[in-house]
């Protein structure tokens, strides 16, 4: 149980569910899914922001993209998700999950209209100034900034990207599988689109990761980037070592994800919010 709370507490990653018997899958923004041994309507329960459309499907609103009507009254309408999966809506649901959804405001989705016999299609109507205020929310925090990480566990990377979306809405993060990758990434970047922070996960990847730190901290124009280290199962002096690459900060590898969950938060309120950056190209 403890772990399917620390699935669902971070449910902001969850895209829909889908149920079969007595499992269920999860499936995440990033692509990712999980297979749990409890059934669909155990998840209903714990996800009440999440709208139940079949008896074989439960959505997250915010990841919907379109609704389509039955196309006649003896079939079921359809969800699609953002990323394309297509659900099912069943029958007797269908006006519920409409009027739901619509409630929702369903943004960045829409409604499809067809003339079907009998059937009333639903379409959130927004008022003048609430579009205003989407905009000017959006041209105020665009969405910018990016964070690149190495960070192989999937959940501490599924916690990393929630966090940032939830309290930093206007940075991305891209993860990378090596320390080549993220280099070839960001040494092709322009000062001015430089990464507002870079997360090594030193230990998972073996000590070559250290080569990604040292490429960062010796090119003149990527030195700048703050460059946070995970380590894990430190002996002698490795904490040391990091330091004497460039690493801004060493932080012990923590296996408990909550406080994994409260260590990054903080790492980025720091160097998200509080430490001001460099501005004027590197010369």
């Amino acid at each position: 149980m403890k772990h399917i709370n620390d699935v669902v507490s971070h449910q902001a990653l969850i895209t829909h569910l889908t149920g079969a018997s007595n499992y269920t899958w999860l499936h995440f923004r990033n692509g990712s899914t999980l297979l749990l041994s409890k059934p669909l309507s155990s998840f209903e329960a714990l996800l009440t922001e999440f709208v139940r459309v079949h008896k074989t499907a439960l959505v997250n609103p915010k990841y919907v993209h379109q609704i389509k009507s039955p196309l006649r009254t003896k079939t079921p309408g359809a969800i699609i998700m953002q990323g394309g999966a297509q659900l099912p809506v069943s029958r007797r649901r269908w006006n519920q999950v409409a009027d739901t959804l619509a409630m929702r405001g369903l943004e960045n989705s829409e409604f499809t209209r067809l003339n079907s016999p009998g059937l009333v299609n639903k379409m959130p109507m927004r008022g003048q100034a609430e579009q205003e205020t989407k905009q000017a929310k959006h041209l105020i925090n665009p969405p910018s900034r990016q964070v690149c990480a190495i960070i192989r566990d999937d959940v501490k990377s599924l916690l990393l990207r929630q966090i940032l979306e939830e309290k930093w809405p206007n940075c991305n993060v891209r993860f990378f599988a090596s320390g080549a990758t993220l280099t070839d990434h960001i040494g092709h970047m322009a000062f001015s689109e430089l990464p507002a922070l870079v997360l090594l996960d030193v230990r998972a990847v073996g000590w070559s990761g250290l080569s990604t730190l040292e490429y960062i901290k010796t090119d003149k124009q990527l030195r700048v980037i703050p460059t946070v280290v995970f380590i894990n199962g430190q002996s002698g002096n490795d904490i040391e070592i990091c330091y004497a690459a460039g690493a801004n900060s060493v932080i012990p590898q923590i296996a408990d994800n909550n406080e994994f969950a409260k260590i990054v938060e903080r790492v980025c309120q720091y160097w998200l919010s509080f430490a001001e950056l460099p501005v004027a190209t590197v010369s």
